[in-house]
């Protein structure tokens, strides 16, 4: 909502697939990626968007619960390239 509020065009997707296909449809230059994504998780999601043509060239950020919670596994983290990892609260 605040992206919108400050007069960015916002996509959003409820499953891991969505993602994929979103961002080949609408070529982001951020995407904010959940890991607990269902279908295909966040790690699985931005590896396939790093594999992408210019998808090196997308800043992602990480905005998950599991972060907080320490669930994060950073080895693979690190494999998919993500630009920021960053914690958020369960609702």
């Amino acid at each position: 909502m605040l992206m919108k509020i400050l007069g960015h065009q916002v996509h959003t997707a409820s499953d891991g697939e969505q993602a994929l296909s979103a961002t080949r449809e609408f070529g982001p230059e951020v995407i904010l990626l959940d890991i607990g994504l269902p279908k295909l998780n966040g790690y699985e999601v931005c590896r396939r968007i790093r594999q992408q043509p210019g998808g090196d060239k997308i800043f992602i950020i990480i905005l998950s619960v599991e972060v907080a919670l320490g669930w994060v596994d950073i080895r693979r983290l690190a494999r998919t390239r993500v630009d920021i990892q960053t914690a958020t609260t369960a609702a």
